[in-house]
């Protein structure tokens, strides 16, 4: 559970901070498919 919630904490910082530049700056450790909808937006 404790994963979950740090994977969710992350894609709120990935939102906040504005998406590509988040995830070029630091790569999420987990692919999910809802973190790869996000940056294709």
């Amino acid at each position: 559970m404790s994963s979950i919630t740090h994977t969710r904490n992350k894609i709120k910082v990935i939102k906040k901070q504005g998406g590509r530049g988040a995830l070029e700056e630091k790569p999420p450790k987990v692919e999910l498919p809802g973190a790869s909808l996000m940056s294709q937006n």
